[in-house]
């Protein structure tokens, strides 16, 4: 044997690298293949790099090394090298978990380099793999020649053994190799010593670069997170036409795997199960699921398991989680597979998964409700509160940036429910049910109901997702639960249903009767039922005194609880009161007319909530209506819980509260509906002359009012308003004793006395201004139509008296309108 380092020596290990040299650089190209698959699922922008060492550079390497190295041309590890740099580091985990899946690693002389650095140091750091290609292994088709061979030389270790060829693989970011292309060759290769102060000044390079890695990769799952739940906050419409553009750009990109689960993630959101599976099945190779895009293997998994075959579902979900034992997501939903087959490994795999990712609020609150399912008792919230408040913090953040809504708004409230603040809970859970498009959407509190004793408020949160999965989701289930809870014996409430909610507080009497014609024009302007609390005090006796003088008009209906406080007073004025399982008053009592309303068939855009004030209870009120879809109208200034919600931006949107004024007028053309008394063809005739004498009236001005246009190419909803303001005349006449009849003799001469001019103009007025607000319409201090603000949408006194007077003359020429139609006027009796 030549003595090493000598040049006989090295002569010979230069040419029997180079007689090996072909075969690493087809192991190369094997290897380009390989970290090509690991990229196109899971580092679709990475960057790869391979190279067979050159001769010279072996050469080199051999005379730097000739003291550790016997025969080197088969003994060093890095003769083919590959490199993967990746965007992020959580691209550089999923690919070094695909790599390990499919190479053979020696993990003796491999390193994760960051490892190395204790908590003060800041430098290289990156993966570094050597590796053996695995016989086993079908990912790519691979020449006998490149898994080894076996030593023939006596001077080679391990004589006549089988050495399998071997290679270095590297799987870094970008700013990890921006360091190793830069500050790592300098200090570690360099040929002589580096200044402390460079030392430092590259070290603080490291720590800046590792942080923006950390940056990056928190707002990358941020994003994708983001994206994936996107669809959660349109309208099931909009969620169609999304999905069906994405598959139609999916046709002129087919082999788009992260595409396809976009496509599926917003099919799961809107319930479509099967077409979740469709879009995304193709995606995966069931004999090699591993192969797969890690997120959407496991999405593909809960959709399968959606759709019924749980089987294969569950094996996908095995497999997403083998890609990566990090998903707690994926671990969860494994669990979910086994509930109803296997609890106990279900329970076992929710507590792996909270294990995993203690912040991720998913798991923890499955586990929580299998602890609370099994024990029948609620110590385990004691134990896990800590937990729990990280897991809140979790569900806010993503709340705040619109992150997987509404389950982080369902999860927030079900963390309040169980930590003691149920209030708080059926506002998030209003929350979730309003961003909600199906009934998957708000998980129910079935497995928590066997300690609903011991938690406060479940049966208010639990009776709220039952009427809004009946009522606002359509299922069939929560219909016949909600059904169940109806006021036994008690007839169907018939719509056009008003709900007036308020203050009871006897020391805020004064305020509150201050509403009186309020709350009587608004009763005075329903046709159907009025509901309310159903005592003397309060905004409720105000309802009962403005049932009781409806003269039979209005049904009124109160809701107590069956042990009602001692100083509260039932209002026998009210056509019937309804009792709840209550005990003093609390949000059961409202929950229940909202079961009643369900359970008689009427939906909530029937219903139209008026709000004056309130505390806790009315803020329930509030909200709950306006999850289910009621319209809501809160009279400004009335305070409290009321003026709260109008200041709360998680409403204000376009289905939120609308700020009405105190003006009695305005509220009770916000509340009514008024039916049509016209023949259909005089309604549409009378419709259709107001609308010729609007389109006169501006002619001059405003040129690109959508409302100028011809009746015939009018839009639907500018029509209706015509048809409802020919319902209005008709009904602000019969206020004032008068009808509409066909035109007689003597009828065109019809004049209003000057004070019914100002009654009907103060009525005008008040609709005028509800049929702004209920368009978006708001008050502001200048008329501005693009922002839609008019300094008008007040009460009639606050209007300035050369702004009434077009209300008067419309007033005014009301008779001729008719006249214009063969209609007229005429005093009743």
């Amino acid at each position: 044997m030549s003595d090493p380092c000598s040049g006989v020596w090295l002569e010979g290990q230069v040419t029997e690298y180079a007689r090996v040299y072909p075969v690493y650089q087809r192991y190369g190209e094997v290897l380009a293949g390989i970290l090509g698959a690991a990229a196109r699922t899971h580092a679709p922008l990475s960057i790869i790099q391979t190279r067979a060492k050159k001769v010279p550079s072996f050469a080199e390497k051999c005379l730097r090394k000739c003291s550790k190295y016997v025969m080197p041309a088969h003994q060093l590890t890095d003769l083919c090298g590959a490199r993967l740099i990746a965007r992020t580091a959580s691209e550089v985990r999923a690919v070094s978990r695909f790599l390990e899946s499919h190479l053979d690693i020696d993990w003796e002389n491999s390193d994760d380099v960051s490892e190395r650095l204790s908590w003060s140091e800041f430098g290289y750091r990156s993966i570094h793999y050597v590796v053996s290609l695995r016989r086993t292994d079908d990912l790519l088709p691979v020449d006998d020649d490149l898994y080894g061979f076996e030593c023939q030389s006596p001077e080679c270790p391990g004589f006549g053994t089988f050495h399998p060829f071997k290679a270095e693989i590297q799987v870094r970011t970008l700013a990890e190799h921006a360091w190793a292309d830069f500050a790592h060759d300098i200090t570690y290769k360099g040929a002589f010593q580096l200044p402390a102060q460079w030392l430092r000044e590259i070290a603080l390079m490291a720590a800046d670069l590792e942080d923006v890695d950390r940056t990056v990769e928190r707002i990358e799952e941020g994003l994708r997170t983001y994206a994936a739940s996107y669809g959660s906050y349109m309208e099931p419409e909009e969620l169609i036409a999304e999905i069906q553009t994405l598959e139609t750009v999916l046709s002129f990109d087919p082999d788009n795997a992260h595409l396809a689960w976009r496509i599926g993630k917003l099919a799961m959101t809107a319930g479509d199960w099967d077409r979740a599976v469709a879009v995304m099945d193709r995606f995966v190779d069931p004999h090699h699921p591993d192969l797969a895009l890690q997120p959407l293997l496991r999405d593909l998994g809960v959709s399968l398991r959606k759709s019924g075959d749980v089987a294969r579902g569950r094996r996908y979900l095995e497999a997403a989680v083998d890609l990566d034992p990090t998903d707690s997501d994926a671990i969860a939903s494994l669990a979910g597979s086994w509930r109803g087959d296997d609890d106990a490994r279900a329970h076992g795999l929710y507590r792996r998964a909270f294990e995993v990712d203690p912040t991720d609020y998913y798991p923890l609150l499955n586990y929580v409700d299998g602890e609370i399912e099994r024990t029948g008792a609620t110590g385990i919230l004691e134990i896990l509160a800590p937990m729990a408040s990280q897991a809140m913090a979790r569900c806010r953040a993503h709340v705040d940036v619109g992150i997987n809504i509404p389950w982080s708004l369902s999860s927030l409230a079900k963390f309040h429910l169980l930590l003691g603040d149920p209030y708080a809970a059926l506002e998030w859970y209003a929350l979730a049910i309003r961003a909600g498009t199906s009934v998957y959407a708000v998980p129910t509190l079935e497995r928590t109901r066997v300690a609903a004793s011991q938690i406060r408020g479940h049966d208010w949160c639990d009776r709220f997702l039952q009427v809004a999965g009946a009522a606002r989701f359509g299922d069939e289930a929560a219909r016949s639960g909600v059904a169940a809870l109806a006021t036994a014996g008690a007839p169907p409430i018939e719509p056009p249903v008003l709900i007036v909610v308020g203050s009871t507080d006897p020391r805020l009497a004064e305020q509150t009767d201050g509403y009186r014609r309020v709350i009587a024009e608004a009763v005075a302007g329903c046709r159907g039922t009025v509901i309310s609390g159903g005592t003397r005090q309060g905004v409720c006796g105000l309802v009962g005194e403005a049932a009781a003088a409806s003269e039979g008009r209005v049904r009124a209906i109160g809701y107590l609880p069956a042990d009602l406080p001692a100083d509260a007073e039932p209002d026998d004025r009210y056509d019937e009161l309804r009792t709840t399982a209550g005990e003093g008053f609390s949000p059961l009592d409202p929950l229940q007319n909202w079961i009643d309303l369900v359970a008689s068939g009427v939906d909530p855009s029937e219903v139209v909530v008026l709000g004056l004030g309130g505390g806790q209870i009315a803020a329930a009120e509030y909200r709950i209506a306006l999850a289910l879809g009621a319209r809501v109208g809160i009279v400004e200034g009335s305070g409290r819980e009321a003026s709260r919600l109008l200041a709360d931006p998680r409403w204000n949107d376009a289905g939120g509260p609308v700020p009405l004024p105190a003006d009695p007028h305005t509220v009770r053309a916000f509340v009514s509906s008024p039916s049509p008394s016209l023949g259909s063809a005089d309604r549409e005739a009378l419709a259709r002359e107001l609308h010729r004498a609007y389109r006169e009236e501006i002619a001059a001005t405003q040129a690109d009012d959508p409302a100028r246009l011809p009746w015939e190419t009018l839009a639907d909803d500018l029509k209706q308003s015509n048809l409802d303001q020919v319902d209005d005349i008709v009904a602000k006449l019969g206020e004032i004793g008068c009808r509409v009849v066909p035109s007689i003799e003597g009828a065109s001469g019809f004049a209003f006395t000057d004070e019914e001019v100002d009654r009907l103009g103060e009525m005008e007025h008040g609709r005028w201004a509800a049929e702004r607000l209920r368009a978006g319409w708001r008050w502001g201090p200048a008329r501005d139509p693009a922002a839609r603000r008019s300094p008008y949408l007040v009460a009639w006194a606050q209007v300035p008296d050369e702004i009434r007077e077009y209300d008067r003359q419309f007033v005014r020429r009301i008779p001729a309108l008719l006249a214009s139609v063969g209609l007229g006027i005429v005093r009743a009796g």
